[in-house]
């Protein structure tokens, strides 16, 4: 019995030896590949956190172009309603002006016809000055004959009544 005792001794010394080697043979082995595990693992994990520092620029440079996108769209839409308002006011404003200008017409034809009519009436005027003067200095002549005619209606009266009052021989004086 002491050969078997002897022999699984030697097995079991062999078999904690084998098992020691293979313990340490899968440490050193399972170390290696934590090593290089945990290399990858921090290279991972940089390059996660580059890329969060990058995600985290594009949300903030996306939040700031929505933010001036959103700017921009209530400037356009004020700008709009100013456009829109200008626009009805010029409408406005070009019925005005066309108003105005047939208005425009309409009062110079007027004018020139009142123009026109003006001169009319002046030459008429005119016309009826001279023709005034005219009669002006008829009437002035015919006063001045007049006056003539009444000296020698009175100078006849007065030699009628020189004869009536003398003599048919003195006659010749009066």
């Amino acid at each position: 019995m002491g050969y078997i005792t002897r022999n699984a001794n030697i097995i079991l010394l062999f078999l904690i030896l084998l098992s020691a080697v293979a313990l340490v043979g899968a440490t050193v082995y399972f170390q290696q590949r934590f090593t290089v595990i945990n290399t990858e693992y921090n290279a991972k994990l940089a390059q996660l956190k580059n890329i969060s520092t990058q995600l985290e620029q594009y949300q903030t440079t996306l939040t700031t172009a929505k933010q001036e996108l959103a700017l921009k769209g209530s400037r356009e839409e004020e700008l709009t309603g100013k456009f829109t308002e200008v626009k009805g006011e010029l409408q406005t404003l070009v019925a005005e002006r066309d108003a105005l200008q047939t208005a425009k017409k309409n009062l110079e034809i007027a004018l020139a016809d009142k123009t026109s009519k003006l001169t009319v009436a002046q030459n008429t005027i005119a016309v009826r000055d001279t023709t005034i003067a005219t009669l002006d200095s008829e009437n002035a002549d015919l006063r001045g004959d007049i006056i003539t005619l009444e000296d020698d209606v009175d100078d006849l009266q007065d030699e009628v009544s020189c004869l009536k009052s003398t003599a048919d021989a003195s006659e010749g004086n009066c």
